[in-house]
């Protein structure tokens, strides 16, 4: 995809999808990584610019709901050194 200009909003404006992964762009670099759940959290993920060595895990082979949680915990765990950015549905979280 071609590089946007950065979207704009108003104050009073309601947050939307696009203004929040745009926020999430800003954050990544090759120091984090990104786990991505299944579903629209995925799909959304997948429009993100990743920085060279900014790692990416999502579970797509199955479309299981609710692993993102335990995974990021776990990443967090193990790579105390990167900045874990999740990206998990309301639905997964329950």
């Amino acid at each position: 995809l071609p590089p946007r200009l950065p979207l704009k909003r108003e104050n009073d404006e309601p947050l939307r999808v696009n203004i929040l992964f745009k926020h999430i762009q800003d954050l990544l670099s090759g120091e984090t990584t990104v786990i991505a759940e299944t579903g629209d959290s995925w799909f959304n993920c997948q429009k993100l610019r990743l920085p060279e060595n900014c790692g990416y895990e999502f579970q797509m082979q199955y479309g299981s709901i609710g692993w993102s949680v335990g995974a990021t915990l776990g990443y967090a765990q193990a790579s105390r050194e990167r900045r874990v950015i999740a990206c998990i549905g309301d639905g997964s979280s329950q």
